[in-house]
């Protein structure tokens, strides 16, 4: 085959199957969320002073695997960030940020909307910076640290997350909280941090079968161009997904179908494309 054909095999957008791939990325964060209402309102509720410029409770989403803490944290976010002028919420992959500094940087770019590397700045430069635009803005900071026990050093989590939970006695009017998410309901800081960190749990139960069949139904309502899949074949892989506990398998095992019913199927998944 030539190149050129290769290439257009790779530029082709149309794909009989995929109405829209992103659904099926674990960064996707459906506009319809289901089966986490009470958690979203309990973190509302503890969100009660912002309109006040006060910062929230600092939070802690724990529950097992795949049970939705995540897009919820991002969901939530989002709602605060379109009806709050006055916060900024900065979300953190500790699997991919794990170190002091590439905690400050993110936060450092999002507060000046910059991009690209902070090699050569200092935790204390990019600790300061974030501290005075802060003030000048007169804006909360809400950090949300999602499998927070990844830090690379605890020593290092434990500074840093002193740092950010003090600095409002050293500096009148500077306003942050942390929402934490963990699979680890106790997860063990320094008690120096333990003292002043306070964080208000909220649990996450495991989905029922049927409430996942529900979630990924819906991805396939949007994902997948209608008829691709029959709701038999969305009922088995909520099935596997509920044995192993564990959502995002079914969210990859359905794009992982999508993908082979383009190249072996004639636009529809089979059952032993699942298999």
């Amino acid at each position: 085959m030539k190149t050129q054909d290769l290439i257009n095999i790779i530029n082709d957008e149309e794909s009989p199957v995929f109405l829209n791939r992103e659904v099926f990325e674990m960064d996707y964060v459906p506009d319809i969320y289901k089966y986490r209402d009470e958690q979203l309102a309990k973190m509302a509720m503890y969100c009660n002073s912002i309109p006040d410029n006060i910062a929230p409770k600092n939070l802690q989403l724990c529950g097992g695997n795949a049970t939705g803490k995540t897009t919820t944290l991002k969901q939530f976010f989002k709602m605060l960030n379109e009806a709050f002028p006055n916060i900024v919420t900065v979300y953190i992959n500790c699997q991919l940020f794990n170190t002091e500094n590439t905690v400050y940087g993110k936060i450092y770019n999002k507060l000046y909307g910059v991009k690209g590397s902070i090699n050569g700045k200092s935790n204390t430069m990019l600790f300061d910076k974030i501290v005075a635009r802060l003030k000048k803005e007169n804006k909360i900071l809400i950090i949300g640290l999602d499998d927070f026990d990844s830090f690379k050093s605890r020593d290092g989590l434990n500074k840093m997350l002193y740092n950010f939970l003090r600095i409002h006695e050293a500096e009148e009017g500077i306003q942050i909280c942390i929402f934490t998410v963990s699979n680890k309901e106790n997860l063990k800081l320094a008690p120096s941090v333990e003292t002043i960190f306070n964080r208000v749990p909220i649990f996450f139960d495991q989905y029922s079968l049927e409430q996942m069949y529900h979630i990924l139904d819906d991805r396939c309502a949007f994902g997948f161009y209608p008829g691709v899949i029959s709701d038999e074949l969305v009922r088995v892989v909520a099935g596997k997904s509920y044995d192993l506990g564990n959502l995002r398998y079914g969210i990859k095992l359905l794009s992982a179908a999508g993908q082979k019913a383009e190249v072996f199927g004639d636009g529809k998944i089979i059952r032993n494309f699942l298999d």
